[in-house]
C-alpha cells in the first residue's frame, strides 16, 4: 500500500510543479534591495478608481521596464495567480494589469512558464507586485537577466499594500465583481471597462480601474499620496471610504537589515522528501 500512496503523492508535486513561477520574492533587506537595483524613493504613481468616484493614490516602484514599455499603463485591476490561471485558461480583449502576490511564490512551481510572462499572454498591459508581510517585493535575478516582456512595479511597504487590496472590498457587493482574473467576468464588464479607460472614471460598478504612471523629470501631478477618496461600496451607492493606515505611504518605507528575500518553499521541500523516499523505496522493491 506504500509504494501506490507514494505514486500518488509524486504524481501531484509534479501536478503542482507545473504552475507557473513567480519570478519574486518579498523582503525586509536593504541588502537585497540595493542588489535588485529597486528604488524606493521612486515616485510612480499608481491611481485606483471605482464607481462612484471612488479613488486611491499610492507611490509605487518601477522594478522592471518592458523592452518595449513606456512605463505607463491603464486598465482593470484583478488579483493574479498562478493557482487560478494556467496556460489553458483564455486571453481577455480588454487592457488590465496584473496584481500579483509575490508571499505565494513558494509554489513548488515549474520554471518552464513564469507568472509575468502568463499574464502577458492574457493580455495584461502591466503587471504589480505586492506583499503584506515584507517591506517589498524583488525580482529572481535569474528573471532580471530576461528581456522583460511587462512594466513590472512593486509596492513600497506592506501596508500601501494592504491598502491597496482592502480596496476590492468597494466592489464585492456588485453584480459579477471583477476581483480575480476570470475571462468571463471580464466579458460581462468589457465595454464599461473600455469606456472608463476611454473616458475619466468608471460608469458602472463591478471593477476597478487602474493607472500606472511612471516617474518624471517633473515628477507626478495629481492628489496628496495615500489618499483614498469619495466612493460607494459597490453597489451603486455613494459614500465616504476611510484612509485607515494610508498615511504610511507617505513617508519612506522602513525596512531592516535582515535578508527575508530567501523564502524556502515548503511545499517543494515537501515534495523533494517525498520523492526522495519514492525512489528509495522503489529501488528496494526492484532489488530486495
Amino acid at each position: 500500500m506504500l509504494f501506490p500512496a507514494l505514486l500518488v503523492v509524486v504524481l501531484t508535486c509534479h501536478v503542482y510543479s507545473s504552475l507557473a513561477w513567480t519570478p519574486a520574492s518579498p523582503t525586509n533587506s536593504t541588502t537585497a534591495v540595493a542588489e535588485a537595483g529597486l528604488n524606493l524613493t521612486d515616485t510612480s504613481i499608481l491611481t485606483l478608481e471605482w464607481y462612484s468616484q471612488g479613488s486611491l493614490r499610492v507611490q509605487v516602484s518601477l522594478a522592471s521596464r518592458a523592452k518595449d514599455g513606456t512605463g505607463y499603463a491603464k486598465g482593470a485591476f484583478v488579483h493574479f495567480s498562478e493557482e487560478d490561471v494556467t496556460v489553458a485558461t483564455p486571453a481577455v480583449n480588454v487592457s488590465w494589469i496584473a496584481f500579483i502576490d509575490c508571499d505565494r511564490n513558494a509554489t513548488g512551481a515549474s520554471l518552464e512558464t513564469d507568472i509575468i510572462s502568463l499574464a502577458k499572454s492574457k493580455g495584461a498591459g502591466a503587471a504589480l507586485l505586492y506583499s503584506q508581510t515584507s517591506t517589498t517585493c524583488i525580482l529572481d535575478p535569474v528573471y532580471r537577466s530576461w528581456d522583460p516582456v511587462l512594466d513590472v512595479y512593486t509596492t513600497q511597504s506592506a501596508t500601501s499594500s494592504r491598502l491597496m487590496d482592502t480596496q476590492f472590498r468597494q466592489i464585492t457587493l456588485s453584480a459579477e465583481p471583477l476581483v480575480d482574473y476570470d475571462p468571463e467576468r471580464f466579458e460581462y464588464h468589457t465595454g464599461n471597462i473600455t469606456a472608463a479607460i476611454r473616458g475619466t472614471s468608471p460608469i458602472s460598478p463591478g471593477y476597478i480601474i487602474a493607472t500606472l504612471e511612471p516617474r518624471t523629470d517633473t515628477g507626478t501631478s495629481g492628489g496628496p499620496v495615500g489618499d483614498v477618496s469619495g466612493g460607494g461600496a459597490g453597489n451603486g451607492t455613494t459614500g465616504s471610504s476611510t484612509q485607515s493606515g494610508s498615511s504610511t505611504t507617505q513617508s519612506g518605507p522602513s525596512i531592516t537589515q535582515s535578508d527575508s528575500s530567501a523564502v524556502p518553499s515548503a511545499q517543494s521541500s515537501f515534495c523533494a522528501v517525498l520523492i526522495a523516499v519514492f525512489t528509495y523505496t522503489l529501488s528496494e522493491r526492484l532489488f530486495s
